[in-house]
């Protein structure tokens, strides 16, 4: 179990989903923004340089890959940054709000990737 993951047990639930929906309402705005543009400027980023670092890819030690998708990520740094356990990163001039994490995105990626990688899935 990772690190990061809750100490405290839980109660488990049964969650009965469709993944094909869950996916398709996640790219609702790329689709929307490729139509509206024609698919001018659209297409695969680079997760290396990506404009929100909590919106990502990220590689664990066992080889499997974990997504975040925090798409209010100044309301969640400070949660995400902590459960990763890197808190020293809060208060980070570098990556206080999401235009400087933006201006240091890659700087963030690479930190993020190399807490990541210590962990299983």
């Amino acid at each position: 179990m990772p690190r990061w993951w809750p100490a405290t047990p839980r109660v488990g639930q049964k969650v009965d989903v469709s993944h094909l929906s869950a996916t398709i309402w996640l790219q609702a705005l790329g689709i929307g923004m490729g139509l509206m543009t024609k698919g001018q400027g659209m297409g695969a980023y680079d997760r290396k340089k990506p404009r929100n670092a909590l919106a990502n890819l990220y590689e664990c030690a066992d080889g499997r890959w974990i997504q975040l998708m925090h798409l209010q990520p100044d309301r969640y740094w400070k949660p995400v940054i902590t459960a990763i356990g890197r808190p020293d990163l809060v208060d980070d001039e570098r990556f206080t709000d999401m235009e400087l994490r933006m201006e240091h995105g890659q700087e963030l990626v690479e930190i993020m990737n190399e807490q990541f990688s210590k962990e299983d899935l």
